[in-house]
């Protein structure tokens, strides 16, 4: 069952394909990284395969995961300023 936090990882019209950031690597393992241009309007939130937020971060370039376990995980990033998505599938394997 998904947590309310988590209806938020749906795809919506905000979503766009052409979003100015990179993440890596993916799999992943003790971190991901997130290379962005935006200054301090991202946001970024990691979900479990169950809908658990399992992380958030604002303004990050990197996200620490080595406290999680391997399995499939959802980031969702929004570009505050516009509210434009970006969600992507990631897996962590060690």
């Amino acid at each position: 069952m998904l947590s309310e936090d988590a209806a938020c990882t749906s795809t919506s019209l905000n979503e766009i394909k052409n979003f100015p950031i990179h993440i890596s690597p993916n799999p992943f393992s003790d971190y991901i990284n997130i290379d962005h241009d935006l200054g301090q309007n991202l946001q970024a939130k990691l979900y479990d395969i169950e809908g658990k937020l399992v992380a958030m971060e604002s303004n990050a370039t990197k996200i620490e995961t080595s406290d999680l376990n391997e399995g499939f995980y959802i980031l969702q990033l929004t570009d505050i300023a516009t509210g434009n998505q970006k969600i992507e599938k990631l897996v962590l394997q060690r």
